[in-house]
């Protein structure tokens, strides 16, 4: 039940990304909110593999100059983990 919680909540951050219109400031509450939901998804399954797949994607180089496309790829991955 608490996986179905957290796709929607995903499916709206997804969904949000795809404003135009969006602050840079949302973006980073956005970013700390993938960090918060890697996070519980590592706890309820007992592992520490989406946490760490989080960090590396935040983590590579070159940092892109419009760092919302990086936040979607977060957003994606972590809804294709929640799906499988």
């Amino acid at each position: 039940m608490k996986n179905i919680k957290i796709k929607d909540q995903l499916e709206l951050l997804k969904t949000e990304l795809e404003r135009v219109d969006m602050t840079q400031n949302r973006v980073n509450e956005i970013k700390k909110m993938t960090f918060d939901i890697a996070k519980s998804l590592d706890t309820q399954r007992g592992v520490c593999s989406i946490v760490g797949l989080v960090e590396d994607i935040y983590r590579e180089d070159p940092v892109p100059k419009y760092f919302k496309r990086r936040v979607k790829r977060v957003v994606n991955e972590l809804l294709k983990y929640v799906e499988a």
